[in-house]
């Protein structure tokens, strides 16, 4: 992965394969940063519910 990203830091080799490993690195980045922050939003949910049961 790594060696994709850096060959495609070459100017001479912007092909439509580079954007698309780009592409799906970018939209992996986005899929896991939501499902992080749907985790830290769940647990901040159910902390105020157990804290609303007290």
């Amino acid at each position: 992965m790594y060696m994709r990203l850096a060959r495609c830091t070459s100017r001479m080799q912007l092909t439509l394969v580079c954007f698309g490993t780009e592409l799906i690195y970018f939209t992996n980045n986005i899929i896991f940063g939501s499902i992080i922050s749907l985790l830290f939003y769940m647990t901040s949910y159910l902390d105020s519910e157990e804290f609303s049961f007290l």
